[in-house]
């Protein structure tokens, strides 16, 4: 069952695990055996003197290689710098303009308060002279009709007096 089962996978791994370990001796003895058949010859010994010249040729190149990166990176942060002058320039004109404008409104909220301030005493002074001419419309009013009514006064006693003197006219010619 189970047990025979994790028996046999416990197993397999050791096995593969020893033969891994096995294939690796194999490679070091082989690595070993050329090994020892070129260290006389010759070639090889001119290689091992030379290799360490060609890091020394490489290192020039790499720090050839990273000069010019170097450079590169330079030159990256001028134009990052160039930029960054640019956009403190621009927000400095920007805040400049904002405060302007700022300045502008309250200028403008004062002369709209001042203007409200002028309509507001025109309305009233409007307001009052209407009053005042409504008051001047009614006594010109009762003016007239205090005039009209003292005109109808006289007008009946005159016609009341040339009614009595028709009369006394009247007896005189019947007595006549």
């Amino acid at each position: 069952g189970l047990q025979a089962y994790c028996r046999g996978y416990l197993a397999r791994r050791y096995h593969g695990a020893l033969l891994h370990g096995s294939n690796a001796i194999l490679v070091i003895q082989r690595n070993a055996r050329a090994y020892m058949k070129l260290r006389s010859w010759a070639w090889w010994k001119l290689f091992t003197k030379v290799k360490p010249l060609l890091k020394v040729a490489r290192g020039d190149e790499e720090l050839r290689l990273l000069r010019e990166e170097l450079e590169r990176w330079k030159e990256k942060a001028e134009k990052e710098e160039a930029l960054r002058i640019a956009a403190e320039a621009a927000r400095d004109a920007l805040q400049e303009e904002n405060r302007r404008l700022h300045e502008q409104e309250q200028q403008d909220s004062q002369a709209l308060a001042e203007v409200e301030e002028i309509r507001v005493r025109l309305a009233t002074k409007k307001a009052d002279l209407e009053r005042e001419l409504e008051e001047l419309e009614e006594q010109l009013l009762q003016l007239a009709l205090a005039e009209v009514e003292e005109i109808r006064v006289r007008l009946a006693t005159k016609k009341a007096d040339l009614e009595r003197e028709l009369e006394e006219l009247e007896e005189q010619l019947l007595q006549l």
